[in-house]
């Protein structure tokens, strides 16, 4: 099986671990919030980890269904071009205005539906993609339109939406397989190579336009898009290619650590479990874990400085599931009961 066009250094797999703190206490909770700097920070270089020192606080706002949501499993977060913010639930999708939630509701000749809304995207036309337990939704204006495994799709269970700089949409659904909608037909793929794709779980795309199917076991590379020339990646221990930042580096999930790798400089921050990352416009970085909360962290001089939040009740231990970055640099974080 031939092996990705990408530089070795890129690999987290030809790395050996380093071992800094580490952090756990596993608790579990239900909230959408936002959190916004209070202090601003310097730009940021990753170095290896030193000791501990207190990074400037940031300010947290936290909503539940006690002010709008229509359910407290919050599976995905947008930011529309009009500024608004969407919010995928159970119990379906909400607008949020900054002040109060809205319900989205969709209703058709069979009456009124509740979508359990797993992921969100914004398409190259304005169209906005809706990824459910039941099909994948496209809304234009206020009309629907569903698609099934009987428009081609590989599954019903729509678990993450990816559109890249072409403007493809790319479609998880999940164990079933991944596809690609372009010129209004979808490509289902359920192995490359004689290999079965496992479950996929998110796309990342990097800074030269080649996309990455995260999944349970390894990863798949696609250079600029095309599927036929899609290749394996694997490691010793598969990695979730977490971020891309800014300034070039890759972001990898590696078990109860995450590991940083920017040409031949690799570092590894010990951050506790399954970890969903976000750069904020001061070149810091969040992590969302499993079970184990929220971390902020970002390099000042030659010290990493780390804090972790607790929800506004002090609890330090909750599930994240999904983040945004807005336009304004405020962080969102969806989590799951």
């Amino acid at each position: 099986m031939s092996s990705p066009d990408v530089p070795a250094a890129t690999n987290p797999a030809m790395h050996p671990r380093i071992a800094p703190r580490f952090i756990s206490r596993p608790r579990t909770w239900s909230l959408v919030f936002t959190l916004t700097r209070t202090l601003v920070g310097s730009p940021v270089e990753a170095q290896t980890v030193q000791p501990l020192r207190e990074p400037a606080e940031f300010a947290i706002d936290q909503w539940t269904t006690e002010h709008g949501l229509p359910q407290n499993s919050v599976n995905a977060i947008l930011q529309m071009p009009d500024g608004y913010l969407l919010v995928g639930t159970f119990g379906g999708l909400a607008r949020f205005d900054g002040t109060r939630f809205t319900t989205l509701e969709r209703v058709d000749s069979a009456g009124r539906h509740v979508d359990r809304v797993l992921s969100l995207a914004l398409g190259a036309d304005g169209s906005l993609w809706i990824g459910t337990e039941a099909g994948l939704l496209r809304r234009r204006g206020s009309d629907y339109e569903l698609y099934t495994p009987a428009d081609g799709l590989p599954g019903e269970e729509i678990r993450a939406l990816h559109v890249d700089s072409r403007g493809t949409l790319w479609i998880s659904a999940g164990a079933d397989g991944f596809a690609r909608y372009e010129g209004g037909a979808f490509r289902s793929v359920r192995e490359v190579d004689g290999r079965r794709i496992s479950y996929v779980s998110d796309f990342s795309e990097d800074a030269r336009g080649s996309l990455w199917a995260i999944m349970t076991e390894g990863a798949l590379l696609i250079p600029d898009g095309d599927l036929d020339r899609a290749q394996w990646l694997d490691g010793s221990r598969p990695a979730k290619l977490v971020l891309h930042d800014r300034a070039g580096g890759y972001w990898y999930d590696f078990d109860r650590a995450t590991v940083r790798v920017s040409g031949d400089d690799v570092r590894m921050f010990r951050v506790p479990g399954g970890a969903l990352m976000v750069e904020d416009a001061e070149a810091g970085y969040w992590v969302g874990t499993v079970n184990d909360g929220l971390f902020h962290f970002s390099i000042d001089g030659d010290t990493a400085i780390t804090r972790r939040y607790a929800l506004p009740d002090g609890r330090p231990g909750f599930l994240v599931r999904s983040a945004w970055v807005d336009a304004d640099g405020n962080a969102w974080f969806g989590t799951n009961a």
